[in-house]
This record gives structure tokens, C-alpha cells and sequence, in this order.
């Protein structure tokens, strides 16, 4: 007999959506992997699933940085003007 397929939830979905690991996800979270495997399953505490789509966000909402974002490994690029600052270039 074939096992049967478990639903995942729709944090599942979200998570894989926006493309972060199980191990990121319980990174951000503060909780271990086997926390995350069953919100998976059976669904996440709501600020768990706000919390993802904060670390997804990358627009800042100020009016004076409108077209400004920040990518996920820390660039603030600026893609009408064509400019990436690096954390490196600020250091300098």
C-alpha cells in the first residue's frame, strides 16, 4: 500500500515561495528545524509567517528612497539609476 502525501500548509507554500531553507527559516525564527518541519505540516503562529514576508521585503518605505531595495545579501541597489552600494563600499 502507497503511503499517503501529507498537505503542506500554506507557510509551507509561503516559505518555498520565497525561496528560504528550512534552516534559514528556523534561523529567523529562533526555533530548531523540527519546529519549522511541523509548521509545515500543520501551519505557523501568525508573527512566524510575518516574520518571512518582513525578510522577503525588500522596498524602503521612505518617500526620499523611492526606487531604493535592499537584496538579500545585503546590496542596496537602486535599479533605475543603475547603482549597487556593497557594505564593503561603505566601509571604505
Amino acid at each position: 500500500m502507497a503511503k499517503r502525501k501529507r498537505k503542506k500548509s500554506d507557510f509551507y507554500k509561503l516559505r518555498i515561495k520565497l525561496g528560504i531553507s528550512l534552516e534559514k527559516t528556523a534561523e529567523l525564527c529562533g526555533v530548531t528545524e523540527r519546529s519549522v518541519q511541523n509548521w509545515d505540516s500543520k501551519g505557523a503562529p501568525l508573527m512566524a509567517t510575518r516574520l518571512l514576508w518582513y525578510y522577503d521585503s525588500k522596498k524602503i518605505n521612505y518617500p526620499e528612497w523611492r526606487g531604493w531595495e535592499f537584496t538579500r545579501d545585503g546590496v542596496l541597489r537602486n535599479k533605475r539609476l543603475k547603482v549597487n552600494i556593497t557594505p564593503d563600499w561603505l566601509n571604505k
